[in-house]
């Protein structure tokens, strides 16, 4: 699945819209970390039920 996501402003931050479908998917809430994944050819947001064990 690929999916854009829409930038906004908040405040002096910039958030990410993301769709309800994508919320269900991923099974993450309002608050819930997420985390930008640096590989040798791209950019992942990724969201890790347990950080410490992907470490």
């Amino acid at each position: 699945m690929i999916s854009s996501l829409k930038l906004t402003n908040f405040g002096n931050s910039v958030g990410i819209i993301l769709l309800k479908e994508i919320l269900n998917i991923l099974t993450v809430y309002k608050g819930d970390p997420l985390y930008v994944v640096e590989t040798s050819e791209e950019h992942l947001i990724a969201w890790f039920e347990s950080v410490s064990k992907r470490i």
